[in-house]
């Protein structure tokens, strides 16, 4: 009974810590939301207004990995579909989608170029 209350009171690895698979999906996600022309994913309102909330926080930062892109990336998913995640694996998810689209010359374009204009307050 004892092992029952032990592991009962422990979470499980994948309680905490966000699954792969979900990490890789909203990767994939971002990457082709990245990469896709604007008419074809379209930046919704919620999406736009925490970008400009970010880029308000961060004014006058020139884009870079951190803290622009990642708080980019944040802000994305906080509007899309990570509500439910702890504020911890968040910003880990956050961390390595970023470090991945920085280190691809056409995503790190392209949100270069969203950055620009959501500073300079263009949708």
């Amino acid at each position: 009974m004892s092992n029952v209350q032990r592991s009962a009171s422990r979470p499980f690895p994948e309680q905490s810590q966000p699954a792969p698979l979900l990490e890789r999906t909203l990767l994939e996600t971002v990457l082709r939301r990245t990469l896709a022309d604007d008419e074809e994913v379209p930046v919704s309102g919620a999406e736009r207004a925490a970008l400009a909330d970010a880029a308000q926080r961060l004014q006058g930062v020139p884009f870079c990995q951190e803290p622009v892109l990642l708080e980019m990336v944040r802000s994305m998913l906080q509007v899309e579909c990570l509500r439910s995640w702890e504020a911890i694996e968040l910003r880990s998810a956050s961390r390595r989608i970023a470090q991945s689209l920085f280190e691809d010359p056409t995503a790190r374009c392209r949100a270069e170029a969203l950055w620009t204009r959501i500073g300079e307050g263009q949708p």
